[in-house]
Parts: structure tokens; sequence; C-alpha cells
């Protein structure tokens, strides 16, 4: 569900909405380690355009982060199957999940993401 592209000779990570074809996120970084999971963004105010992924995650918190932020969680086809703000010092959990996306807060909102939206990486 991101795709790469070459942008100025570096490989950058896309998320698009399949269903409205609108890019969500060309700033994307993948969480494959332990450690950068249990980080994420903490320490970090996510802008615009900029998306973390978490492989492997059906749940998400955010303890010790300043504002909210939007969760895509995501199922094995790549489809949405929970799309949630979630509060500073909370946490969210989805049965079923084998993905989660952080998004900058108000993200789900701008661009009317819901559950069933697949994210396309093919095109």
């Amino acid at each position: 569900f991101c795709k790469r592209r070459r942008i100025g000779g570096k490989e950058k990570h896309l998320i698009k909405n399949k269903l409205t074809n609108q890019i969500i996120a060309t700033d994307v970084k993948v969480a494959s380690s332990f450690l950068k999971q249990l980080v994420g963004w903490i320490g970090h105010m996510p802008r615009e355009g900029e998306a973390m992924i978490f492989p492997g995650c059906s749940s998400i918190h955010t303890w010790f982060m300043k504002t909210g932020i939007d969760i895509l969680f995501i199922d094995k086809d790549g489809c949405v199957v929970k799309a949630v703000t979630v509060l500073p010092w909370s946490f969210s959990v989805c049965s079923g999940a084998e993905k989660a996306v952080e998004l900058p807060e108000g993200t789900i909102k701008k661009y009317a993401i819901s559950a069933g939206d697949c994210l396309d990486t093919s095109s």
C-alpha cells in the first residue's frame, strides 16, 4: 500500500487512496524495527504529507506525544479496517489489522478516508 518512486534521484514512498486517487502522503517512513515502532513520532510534530507505517502492528499508542494523530489500520489486502484520530496519552487497537499508518491529525477528515478505502501502490 506504499509505492516507491524516484524523485530527485532518491526513492520516495507515496501512499495513495485507490478509491479517490488522492495522494495522502509523500514523505513516508517505515518503522521497520522494534525500537522505531516503540518511538514512532514521539518528539516529532508530524507535518502534512508525512506518514509512518508500522508493519505487523494492530495497536498504536500516543504516550509522550504533544499532539493527536490520525491512524489508519490496514488489513492484508491494503484496505482500511479502521480510521481514527487518537489524542495524546492514549492508544487504539484494531483486531484484524496487519499494519498501521500514522498521519498528522486532520488527514482523515481532509481526505475523507474511511473503512473500506484501499491504499494503492501499483500505479
